[in-house]
Protein backbone atom coordinates (compact mmCIF):
# COMPACT_ATOMS: atom_id res chain seq x y z
CA UNK A 1 0.00 0.00 0.00
CA UNK A 2 3.22 2.83 0.76
CA UNK A 3 4.34 1.68 -2.64
CA UNK A 4 1.19 2.73 -4.36
CA UNK A 5 1.13 5.58 -2.41
CA UNK A 6 4.61 6.29 -3.26
CA UNK A 7 4.15 5.96 -7.09
CA UNK A 8 1.11 7.80 -7.19
CA UNK A 9 3.19 10.66 -5.80
CA UNK A 10 6.08 10.27 -8.08
CA UNK A 11 3.40 9.87 -10.90
CA UNK A 12 1.95 13.22 -10.25
CA UNK A 13 5.73 15.06 -10.15
CA UNK A 14 6.68 13.32 -13.81
CA UNK A 15 3.23 14.86 -14.76
CA UNK A 16 3.86 18.25 -13.38
CA UNK A 17 7.43 18.65 -15.00
CA UNK A 18 6.22 17.01 -18.44
CA UNK A 19 3.60 19.52 -18.30
CA UNK A 20 5.86 22.05 -17.26
CA UNK A 21 8.18 21.27 -20.11
CA UNK A 22 5.46 21.51 -22.41
CA UNK A 23 3.91 24.41 -21.95
CA UNK A 24 7.52 26.24 -21.92
CA UNK A 25 8.04 24.64 -25.12
CA UNK A 26 5.36 26.25 -26.99
CA UNK A 27 5.58 29.61 -25.01
CA UNK A 28 9.32 29.43 -25.88
CA UNK A 29 8.24 28.80 -29.42
CA UNK A 30 5.35 31.57 -29.63
CA UNK A 31 7.93 34.36 -28.24
CA UNK A 32 10.68 33.59 -31.08
CA UNK A 33 7.80 33.64 -33.47
CA UNK A 34 6.63 37.08 -32.51
CA UNK A 35 9.46 38.45 -31.44
CA UNK A 36 11.31 37.86 -34.97
CA UNK A 37 8.08 39.11 -37.15
CA UNK A 38 8.18 42.42 -34.50
CA UNK A 39 11.66 42.81 -35.52
CA UNK A 40 11.17 42.42 -39.39
CA UNK A 41 8.04 44.46 -38.97
CA UNK A 42 10.10 47.29 -37.08
CA UNK A 43 12.96 46.73 -39.72
CA UNK A 44 10.66 47.33 -42.73
CA UNK A 45 8.42 49.88 -41.25
CA UNK A 46 11.71 52.75 -41.70
CA UNK A 47 12.37 52.50 -37.83
CA UNK A 48 15.37 54.16 -36.21
CA UNK A 49 18.35 52.78 -35.92
CA UNK A 50 18.40 51.79 -32.21
CA UNK A 51 14.86 50.67 -31.81
CA UNK A 52 15.75 48.58 -35.57
CA UNK A 53 18.60 47.16 -33.22
CA UNK A 54 16.99 46.63 -29.98
CA UNK A 55 14.08 44.43 -31.84
CA UNK A 56 17.03 42.41 -33.68
CA UNK A 57 18.85 41.74 -29.92
CA UNK A 58 15.78 40.87 -28.54
CA UNK A 59 14.66 38.20 -31.71
CA UNK A 60 17.81 36.53 -31.33
CA UNK A 61 18.18 36.40 -27.46
CA UNK A 62 14.43 34.79 -28.12
CA UNK A 63 15.70 32.41 -30.84
CA UNK A 64 18.46 31.02 -28.84
CA UNK A 65 16.43 30.89 -25.99
CA UNK A 66 13.75 28.97 -27.51
CA UNK A 67 16.65 26.38 -28.68
CA UNK A 68 18.02 26.18 -25.45
CA UNK A 69 14.21 24.65 -24.67
CA UNK A 70 14.44 22.90 -27.12
CA UNK A 71 17.89 21.03 -26.36
CA UNK A 72 16.59 20.14 -22.55
CA UNK A 73 19.04 22.60 -21.24
CA UNK A 74 18.67 22.20 -17.27
CA UNK A 75 16.05 24.38 -15.60
CA UNK A 76 19.01 26.67 -13.40
CA UNK A 77 20.66 27.60 -17.10
CA UNK A 78 17.48 28.72 -18.37
CA UNK A 79 16.83 31.68 -16.39
CA UNK A 80 20.37 32.79 -16.90
CA UNK A 81 19.14 32.99 -21.03
CA UNK A 82 16.11 34.34 -20.19
CA UNK A 83 17.84 37.27 -18.02
CA UNK A 84 18.48 37.73 -21.65
CA UNK A 85 15.56 37.89 -23.22
CA UNK A 86 14.42 40.09 -20.16
CA UNK A 87 16.81 42.55 -20.47
CA UNK A 88 16.31 43.08 -24.16
CA UNK A 89 12.56 42.99 -23.80
CA UNK A 90 12.31 45.57 -21.22
CA UNK A 91 14.70 47.92 -22.72
CA UNK A 92 12.11 47.81 -26.07
CA UNK A 93 9.07 48.02 -23.24
CA UNK A 94 10.33 51.27 -22.11
CA UNK A 95 10.07 52.69 -26.11
CA UNK A 96 6.75 51.41 -26.22
CA UNK A 97 5.49 52.18 -23.38
CA UNK A 98 5.80 56.03 -24.22
CA UNK A 99 6.59 56.08 -27.64
CA UNK A 100 5.68 54.39 -31.34
CA UNK A 101 2.73 54.78 -33.15
CA UNK A 102 -0.54 52.48 -31.80
CA UNK A 103 0.43 49.96 -34.52
CA UNK A 104 4.05 49.74 -33.51
CA UNK A 105 2.42 49.14 -29.63
CA UNK A 106 -0.54 46.61 -30.93
CA UNK A 107 2.19 44.83 -32.47
CA UNK A 108 4.69 44.78 -29.58
CA UNK A 109 1.66 43.56 -27.77
CA UNK A 110 1.92 39.89 -29.07
CA UNK A 111 5.43 39.85 -28.39
CA UNK A 112 4.32 40.88 -24.31
CA UNK A 113 1.83 38.56 -24.49
CA UNK A 114 4.30 35.61 -25.43
CA UNK A 115 7.18 37.07 -22.88
CA UNK A 116 4.65 36.64 -19.99
CA UNK A 117 3.57 33.09 -20.40
CA UNK A 118 7.08 32.40 -21.25
CA UNK A 119 7.52 33.81 -17.63
CA UNK A 120 4.94 32.33 -16.23
CA UNK A 121 5.88 28.90 -17.58
CA UNK A 122 9.31 29.14 -15.45
CA UNK A 123 8.25 30.85 -12.75
CA UNK A 124 10.73 33.53 -13.42
CA UNK A 125 11.26 36.28 -10.91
Amino acid sequence: MRLAGICLVLAAALAGCVAMGSRLQTSSADLDRHSQRFYEDIRDNGSDRETVRNAQDLADAADEFHRAVEHGTPRENLDDEFDRVARHYHDLRERYDHNGSREERERFEDVTTAYLEVEGALKYR
